[in-house]
């Protein structure tokens, strides 16, 4: 199994994997070296987070962040693990404090949040992207 090389990712990934029940990890993984349990013998590499959707061609699976996957062209019908909706990652609209109330972080800020974004969302992406609530 093929899962995310850097520190964020690949934390991310131990932690979907431990959700699933697939290991165990200590409370806060990071690493490979924090997985306590391994009950189905997975065996891991670590690989470059743009590289995971190729390493399908090798491996039996990867864990493959949404940015990599969709230009790759995997799409949810795909998917065997999801993280779920209560998810702690997340993209968000950060600015600096004095740009909070610049006109245009304002629009910005509305089409993101719009209805007519969050029909786009469903439409184009069909399930593996949430849209901002």
């Amino acid at each position: 199994m093929a899962i995310p090389s850097d520190p964020t990712n690949e934390s991310r990934a131990l932690k979907l994997l431990a959700s699933k029940g697939l290991i165990e990890v200590t409370d806060n993984p990071i690493t490979l070296k924090d997985v306590k349990a391994n009950p189905k013998n997975l065996k891991f590499t670590e690989i470059e987070n743009a590289s995971l959707p190729q390493a399908l061609n090798d491996k039996d699976a990867a864990i493959v962040t949404l940015a990599f996957a969709l230009p790759a062209g995997l799409s949810a019908d795909k998917q065997l693990l999801v993280e779920g909706k209560d998810s702690a990652y997340y993209n968000v609209l950060a600015v600096k404090a004095e740009m909070k109330d610049d006109p245009r972080v304002q629009k910005l800020f509305k089409i993101l949040t719009s209805q007519e974004m969050k029909d786009f969302i469903n439409t184009k992406f069909k399930g593996p992207v949430t849209p901002a609530s």
